[in-house]
């Protein structure tokens, strides 16, 4: 007998169950290999192999036995994350509840919105440092470069504008203390944003985000800071979170066609004018030398003759 779905049941038949049971017959979400799944079910459930295998032998499988329907969201909202699909159904499989897809598809209410997403991280208890922080792409990612060069721009120019203009403007002037707290402020705020953005650029990649320490190490962090731009993220559901939406026209403006066409502009003036530049090279040695001073210059000679 097919059992009935909560919409199916319009006489009340089966309403009134007060406990539940979570029932998983080893169907994947599309989008999701089975390995990949079966590893973040053997994480979820602290599960060996052995079991592992048996929820994915085709047999309908009771992970939880009487459970409230509340607990059993929970389990099903898991289990979706892992990239799994399960049923609910009633102890004596007289009703089975629609699936969270199926509910969200009435309601209208987007399965992956940010508010939805937040609050199940709050409730998942997790180990690893940063876990609250969502993943982003490389478009993301760029866009917050360009934030943080923003910021750095008006750090730098703002409270100088400012101190010149101030007394024209109002009358009054700022004090160094003033000037220095703004400028330390703006660096701060640059400073976070870049730290967010590559946690959250790391976890893209199914990395710890404590690995963006590399970027204190010289030589190295230019390095990262090139495969946290280019690299590519992980595909689907990983250990902090789903996939990335794709980014809108918007986004795309400053976070991928401005730097290809800054690229492009340079490569073409860089093979139009590749000889003014050879030749630009070729006297820059000389052109250096003339500004060093000419004691700093004939020090060396002094020290031979003497």
């Amino acid at each position: 007998m097919v059992p009935k779905t909560a919409c199916q049941s319009a006489d009340g038949d089966g309403m009134d169950a007060k406990y539940y049971k979570v029932l998983f017959e080893g169907r994947i979400l599309p989008g999701n290999d089975e390995d990949s799944v079966k590893e973040r079910l053997k994480t979820l459930f602290h599960a060996d192999d052995v079991r592992i295998s048996r929820l994915f032998s085709g047999k309908s499988y009771a992970l939880r036995k009487n459970i409230p329907e509340k607990e059993a969201r929970k389990y099903e909202k898991a289990i979706r994350q892992a990239g799994g699909q399960c049923r609910i159904t009633v102890m004596d499989d007289s009703l089975e509840l629609e699936s969270m897809e199926e509910e969200q598809t009435k309601s209208g209410a987007p399965e992956n919105s940010l508010f939805a997403d937040i609050k199940s991280r709050i409730s998942t208890p997790s180990s690893k440092p940063f876990f609250l922080i969502r993943r982003i792409g490389r478009c993301q990612y760029i866009n917050l470069c360009w934030l943080v060069t923003i910021i750095e721009a008006a750090a730098m120019l703002l409270p100088q504008y400012l101190h010149e203009n101030l007394p024209i403007l109002t009358g009054t002037t700022l004090t160094i203390q003033q000037t220095m707290a703004m400028t330390l402020g703006f660096h701060a705020l640059a400073i976070l944003i870049s730290i967010y953005a590559m946690i959250a650029r790391l976890h893209d990649m199914n990395r710890s985000g404590t690995q963006w320490l590399f970027v204190v190490i010289p030589i190295i962090n230019l390095m990262f800071m090139l495969w946290l731009t280019f690299g590519k993220g992980s595909q689907g559901y990983n250990s902090y979170g789903n996939q990335p939406a794709t980014p809108g026209l918007f986004a795309k403006l400053p976070g991928l066609y401005i730097p290809v066409g800054v690229l492009l502009g340079v490569a073409a003036g860089v093979y139009l004018y590749q000889n003014e530049l050879l030749s630009l090279i070729q006297q820059l040695p000389a052109e250096l030398s003339k500004r060093i001073p000419e004691g700093v210059r004939d020090y060396p000679l002094q020290d031979k003759l003497f």
